[in-house]
């Protein structure tokens, strides 16, 4: 990818997690609990089937859902959201809704936009479970002091795998206004690292592309191959995806921060992935300590509004349940709720201005959780 186009990727990244400008301040809870790496045995699963050839359709009353509120959801998709593009329900393991707007359809590619950020950390768990990386509380110092030779701010060496993930590198970033000017012949890892501190690592979170790249750089430096390389067959494979498109950088690093393209359905196989614990079909994918370090309140940055911020997931918060979302600018959701044994994928439009944004989130938050019966049993052994 040439650094034009590299740059107008970053350039179009406008508040691209949540299609919010809201930049709260945070009150992050540090932690340098260990994460335990260790790969579960195999455990015979409670579900009665898995997705990875494809998912099975039921009923929504059959799985505890009242369909006269999906029909509400639906109602206000057509009628006040025309760039919403699909919304799919699954409860225990089955589609219970799926329905595609403004031309699009079950075969259709979505680009996720910043909900490639929860992929990216999937990779990183990833390289736990298989030894490349020790512990999220590592220093960028140790794993890249390559690009820490010309730095005058010995505070960037401290800078942790931790820090990148939960959007506490410290980095002056604006990310309604990213812009990385590149150098050529710099490595793009140089030009984030040389970036100004506008915080001690750990201390203050902003949301930034630019952190999350770094994850990438350190990622094919470590493995010797690309986050897509090894998503191909470790992640994607084990689950059911088929191999996608997943854009690299200039330097030939995926894009950690955006570009990841795929149907709604096949989405939702990740975001089952993350609703069963990492766990898919007796295999352990992401070790089940990350996944829920990455997806859990005890270990997030707490927001001001009320929300909260994993290991590039965010935290719901509205908290009628404890639940967890990858976003995107242009409304790419997905939304696991696991005390409901729930998740909602919903796409949108992802080219859209600023100026031209509709909050969808309200969809899942307002119609589709309190469709939902809490203790409803039916479907699951």
């Amino acid at each position: 990818m040439n650094m034009k186009r590299w740059l107008a990727c970053l350039m179009a990244l406008v508040v691209a997690a949540c299609g919010t400008a809201q930049r709260p301040a945070p009150e992050p809870k540090q932690t340098t609990a260990p994460i335990s790496t260790a790969t579960a045995a195999p455990k015979k699963s409670a579900r009665d089937y898995w997705p990875t050839n494809g998912w099975r359709t039921a009923q929504p009353e059959d799985h505890g859902i009242d369909p006269a509120k999906l029909k509400q959801a639906d109602d206000v998709i057509f009628s006040k959201l025309p760039n919403v593009y699909s919304l799919l329900v699954v409860r225990h393991g089955y589609i219970v809704f799926e329905k595609y707007y403004a031309g699009s359809d079950q075969t259709a590619n979505f680009g996720l936009r910043s909900a490639t950020k929860s992929f990216a950390s999937a990779l990183i768990g990833i390289a736990l479970r298989d030894g490349y990386l020790k512990s999220v509380d590592q220093k960028l110092g140790d794993l890249l002091p390559e690009y820490f030779t010309r730095t005058t701010d010995l505070r960037k060496a401290d800078i942790t795998v931790r820090h990148l993930l939960n959007m506490t590198s410290g980095f002056e970033w604006d990310e309604s206004n990213a812009y990385l000017r590149l150098t050529p012949g710099v490595p793009i890892g140089q030009t984030i690292i040389d970036l100004p501190l506008a915080n001690p690592p750990g201390q203050a979170f902003n949301y930034s592309s630019v952190a999350s790249q770094l994850l990438s750089i350190l990622f094919t430096k470590l493995t010797g191959k690309t986050m897509w390389d090894v998503a191909a067959q470790e992640l994607f494979k084990p689950i059911g995806i088929p191999n996608t498109h997943w854009p690299a950088d200039r330097d030939g690093n995926s894009e950690a921060y955006s570009g990841l393209v795929m149907p709604a359905r096949e989405l939702a196989k990740f975001g089952f992935l993350y609703l069963n614990g990492g766990e898919w079909d007796g295999r352990q994918v992401i070790p089940a300590d990350y996944v829920r370090a990455s997806t859990s309140w005890d270990e997030a940055v707490k927001l001001l509004n009320g929300g909260g911020y994993g290991f590039l997931w965010w935290l719901d918060s509205d908290r009628r349940h404890d639940a967890f979302f990858a976003a995107g600018y242009g409304g790419q959701y997905v939304y696991v709720a696991p005390e409901l044994d729930l998740l909602v994928v919903m796409t949108g439009n992802p080219q859209l201005q600023e100026s031209e944004l509709q909050p969808s989130r309200y969809i899942i938050t307002d119609y589709i959780l309190p469709a939902v019966t809490p203790d409803a049993k039916i479907g699951r052994r």
